[in-house]
């Protein structure tokens, strides 16, 4: 094509215009396209935009102060661990009861101990029971402390 050909349809194309359209297609558009439903979604699409990085910031402060706040509480815990139970009174009292349960006793088994002969393995499970009571003071301490006792026991040759 040469620029006389497009100068041509030029002059086509402007002297050419869209007609109306008919009243009852345009009414089946507008039922069909429904404004106030897309303007309604609009403006719900907007508020979650609006309210999303409000939720997510917001989220995220209750998730840091979570953690700043376990984390302080541990800071608390791990210091008072650090520092030595100092009970006087627990020195002067004397042991008004102390008491060894046997729990029971369980057979591990064969064991080949190094450059011996093979032996009995045998657990034995205690608690030991430690009170002190003052009178004075109403107060009260019960320490409680499992034990374990292994024991190899020389096996009967025949």
């Amino acid at each position: 094509m040469n620029p006389n050909e497009y100068d041509e349809l030029e002059k086509e194309l402007k002297c050419l215009t869209p007609k109306q359209i008919h009243k009852s297609i345009g009414k089946k558009i507008e039922e069909t396209i429904d404004l106030k439903k897309i303007e309604k979604k609009a403006k719900a699409i907007q508020l979650t935009i609006k309210i999303v990085p409000i939720a997510i910031a917001a989220c995220l402060g209750f998730v840091l102060g979570l953690f700043f706040f376990n984390s302080a509480k541990k800071d608390t815990l791990k210091f008072a661990e650090k520092q030595e139970l100092k009970l006087p009174l627990l020195e002067s009292l004397p042991a008004a009861n102390k008491s060894n349960l046997f729990l029971g006793s369980w057979d591990d088994g064969i064991v080949y101990l190094e450059n011996e002969i093979p032996k009995k393995r045998i657990r034995n499970q205690f608690l030991e029971t430690f009170k002190w009571e003052d009178s004075k003071n109403s107060m009260k301490i019960e320490v409680r402390k499992p034990r374990e006792e292994i024991i190899h026991v020389r096996l009967q040759h025949y």
